[in-house]
């Protein structure tokens, strides 16, 4: 059994606040790209010299932290001890069943989603299991490995770009690791304008070109004298927030112009409202959205009282953007991944509830070419162990980075000059490869 930590989100503090992304400017406010729109690339590993698909443009990853348990979600085990009160229910896919907790996703989006029931992994710690959700690498002294966001924004995004690439909603996230500043997610709540991206009371437009201009006569003498790379990347990043302070686009953070009946469709929880925001960043052409805002998935305690009140607001929220993104034809271009750092215990405990289980767990996946209405891979009748089609969390990585046409065996280095793969190694040693039923192929 795993011990209790002290909670799921220790480790989400590589972040930047609305705040400080205007007024400060430091530690990479900006995550936008600088490399040029990527060539085609052939991928030797992605099987069969399959090339990647590149159908994709965004991605929206809906993060459970806490660790969600299978058999209570997308997983069911109705009729075995382990399987507690969870019901099954059908869903729009034929032989498809869920979890009873998500009716609306059953539904509204049963035919949109993929199950990939045979995820399993080796870390069951939160802040090391959501590194490597997030990286596709577990933690190590020597490296700090890029979030999936960060990567997925150096490879696609416009470098011009007036609104950051790579954003965080309800909450912050594994940030840029050696990719530096200019990737490093912007965090936002859900719903709101972002704060401090109009001038200060009493400063008009002229007086504001003329302190920026000041600003840009100082930073170039910076930049002259130091002649270092530091300096030049605070200057780009507040060039970036000068243009961000006057872009239109910066309307895609509020949702009030929405209407009502697609907000009501949302739910009024902060993960619903923060699936309408990504959305709309995605229609602003944002690369990479992590929401969260869902209560904790760390039942240790009262799991089917905890599933009663946290599940609903996540089910609204996933069924309307699923839903939503299909009927704007915007489905195919955005991909949704739904997860957590790892899975819950079949058996339950003495308190009612489940621990942290790493050996078999549960990822949903919808849109950006991947073939919905199907369950991927298998578990044990009382859900313990993959039985079928297992998983590993690098080739769940390769199977997003080949949606977006990004080159998983592309090689990049950090500061010292230490190579990484994009995609990283299974525990055999053996590369990521990507999940070719996904995409029916």
């Amino acid at each position: 059994m795993s011990r209790q930590c002290s909670g799921p989100n220790d480790f989400m503090n590589d972040n930047v606040s609305r705040r400080g992304f205007v007024t400060v400017g430091t530690g990479g406010l900006l995550s936008l790209m600088f490399a040029p729109t990527m060539n085609q690339f052939a991928w030797a590993q992605a099987g069969a010299g399959a090339k990647p698909a590149r159908t994709a443009k965004s991605v929206i990853l809906l993060w459970m932290g806490g660790g969600p348990s299978h058999i209570d979600t997308w997983d069911p085990k109705p009729g075995h001890a382990n399987g507690g009160e969870t019901k099954a229910i059908r869903t729009r896919a034929n032989g498809l069943m869920i979890g009873e907790h998500f009716p609306r996703v059953a539904e509204d989006v049963g035919d949109k989603i993929a199950v990939l029931r045979g995820i399993t992994s080796t870390e069951a710690d939160h802040a090391r299991a959501s590194y490597l959700l997030h990286t596709g690498y577990t933690p190590i002294p020597t490296m700090q490995h890029p979030n999936i966001g960060a990567i997925i924004t150096k490879e696609t995004g416009n470098p011009e770009y007036e609104i950051p690439q790579f954003v965080s909603v309800n909450g912050g996230t594994i940030g840029a690791g050696f990719l530096g500043s200019t990737y490093t997610p912007l965090q936002v709540g859900a719903g709101r304008p972002l704060d401090n991206v109009a001038a200060p009371g009493g400063v008009d437009k002229k007086r504001m070109t003329e302190r920026m201009t000041l600003l840009r006569y100082f930073q170039s003498n910076v930049e002259a004298i130091a002649n270092d790379d530091a300096v030049k990347s605070h200057s780009k990043v507040y060039g970036k927030a000068e243009k961000l302070m006057s872009s239109p686009l910066t309307k895609a953070f509020d949702v009030a112009s929405e209407p009502q009946a697609v907000r009501t469709a949302y739910g009024t929880s902060q993960f619903g409202t923060g699936c309408l925001v990504a959305r709309r960043l995605v229609e602003s052409g944002v690369k990479f959205i992590q929401v969260g805002g869902t209560a904790s998935w760390d039942m240790h305690n009262g799991i089917y009282a905890a599933m009663q009140r946290g599940a609903p607001p996540v089910d609204q929220g996933m069924a309307a953007l699923i839903k939503d993104l299909d009927q704007r034809n915007l489905l195919r271009d955005t991909m949704v991944v739904w997860m957590g750092e790892f899975g819950r215990t079949p058996r339950i405990n003495g308190n009612q509830g489940r621990d942290h289980y790493a050996r078999a767990f549960s990822v949903v996946v919808a849109g950006g070419g991947v073939k919905g209405g199907q369950a991927i891979g298998a578990t044990s009748e009382g859900g313990e162990e993959v039985v079928d089609r297992p998983v590993q969390i690098p080739d769940l990585v390769a199977s997003v980075y080949y949606a977006l046409g990004v080159d998983g065996t592309k090689t990049v280095y950090n500061t010292l000059g230490r190579p990484m793969r994009l995609v990283g190694a299974r525990k055999d040693g053996s590369n990521g490869e990507v999940v070719r039923e996904l995409f029916g192929v």
